[in-house]
């Protein structure tokens, strides 16, 4: 069976840490046959110290376009060429509020905001830059139709003003498909757990799909089951429930 989890408010608990019932659970899980898969939107830099401690056999990092193995070997990485960020960021960074560039080690921005990890752009910045995403905050017009033409699309974040510029094929159900490839295995062979809209696709498509108590509504809509929330270590209650681990 694949445990594919994502970290933020579903793992994590609010402090980013995560108690030591979590660790055991998911050793015991690892232990009994069970590989342990990480989803998250996070980049590499802030995902492989929780990928070491749970000792994840995998890790999908920026929603989809960077997958890695527990030694952290790149097995599947497709960023927005710089020649096509440059066009898109060019052409956006005026229909925003605030505009943000997921590289492979930083978090560009155009908006100066004190106790952020994000630099700010240079003053004469071409956006060259291989983008992993492209963020937007309250874009004020429909770019679908000039996206099309990169294969790229824009995606609204639930009740929030930001949204994502990537891949149209790009995303966490993207990244599960690309690891159950590697291994011969199948959707039905998943037990996914999530709490936001990027969780949406994996919990409909996976065998069984979890949402924590914390979850926006309409993930919990369409999940299987409702876990605890991820302060109450829900993830590792329902697995131990599930696997019979005390």
């Amino acid at each position: 069976m694949i445990i594919c989890v994502d970290l933020d408010s579903t793992l994590l608990k609010n402090d980013l840490s995560l108690s030591d019932y979590s660790l055991n659970v998911l050793n015991k899980c690892q232990n009994n046959g069970h590989l342990i898969v990480i989803n998250t939107a996070r980049n590499y830099d802030r995902t492989i110290k929780i990928a070491k401690l749970i000792n994840a056999d995998y890790f999908i990092c920026n929603a989809g376009s960077q997958i890695f193995d527990r030694d952290s070997n790149l097995i599947y990485n497709e960023p927005v060429p710089k020649g096509i960020t440059s066009k898109v960021v060019n052409y956006v960074i005026g229909l925003c509020e605030i505009l943000s560039l997921q590289t492979e080690k930083i978090l560009y921005t155009n908006i100066d905001r004190e106790k952020s990890d994000r630099v700010l752009f240079k003053e004469d910045d071409s956006y060259e830059y291989n983008a992993y995403k492209i963020l937007c905050y309250n874009l004020k017009e429909d770019i679908s139709k000039y996206l099309d033409e990169f294969g790229l699309e824009y995606v609204n974040y639930e009740n929030s003003k930001w949204g994502r510029i990537s891949y149209k094929p790009l995303n966490k159900l993207f990244g599960i498909k690309k690891v159950l490839e590697k291994l011969n295995l199948h959707l039905s062979d998943v037990i996914y757990f999530g709490d936001d809209v990027g969780d949406i696709s994996c919990i409909e498509s996976c065998g069984t799909g979890v949402a924590v108590e914390n979850a926006l509504p309409c993930v919990k809509e369409v999940s299987d089951f409702v876990c605890d929330s991820n302060e109450n270590d829900g993830v590792a209650k329902f697995l131990a429930m599930k696997f019979n681990i005390e």
